[in-house]
């Protein structure tokens, strides 16, 4: 199978997305989880019969820190992906799955990897990965496959490589 196309930053952007949707919800879900801290904070020191006026003096600069912190991490989740197409020089590329591997060539770089190398696979409705490392991935676009190629890299990709 032979498939050859021009890369466009939203591909960049879409295998960045799926590669690290783990870090971006883990910040998000630590962010959660010391927000509800505080807030449980903040309902015992009420409870307690301390003047509301007291509580958000003390306990809100923490709580409004908090919030402020996760309007950042939510920024980031967002802009991480966006950020990695930002260097990415577009080419011409051209890949080639065989039964022996997998064979990227570009205007300036030619790279050979045999199927045992890769660790797993992934997709989602935009690209294909295929991971040589746990945070490393080569990818397809699926803009770039007809439904029979789609199939195709899908039947060659399940032969060799572990779904995730």
């Amino acid at each position: 199978m032979v498939l050859r196309y021009e890369q466009k930053k939203e591909d960049v952007a879409a295998a960045s997305r799926l590669m690290t949707y783990k870090t971006r919800y883990f910040l998000i879900g630590l962010w959660l989880l010391v927000l509800v801290m505080d807030i449980q904070d903040i309902r015992r020191s009420i409870a307690r019969g301390g003047p509301l006026r007291d509580v958000l003096n003390h306990d809100g600069g923490l709580f409004l820190t908090l919030v402020l912190l996760g309007a950042f991490f939510l920024f980031l989740a967002w802009l991480l992906p966006r950020a990695m197409t930002w260097r990415t020089i577009l080419r011409t590329v051209e890949w080639k799955l065989t039964d022996e591997g997998v064979e990227i060539q570009s205007e300036v770089s030619s790279t050979r990897i045999r199927w045992e190398a890769f660790i797993k696979s992934r997709e989602d409705q935009k690209v294909f990965l295929l991971y040589v490392q746990k945070n490393s991935a080569q990818f397809i676009p699926k803009r770039v496959l007809s439904a029979e190629q789609l199939g195709e890299l899908r039947d060659i990709v399940s032969r060799h490589v572990k779904k995730v």
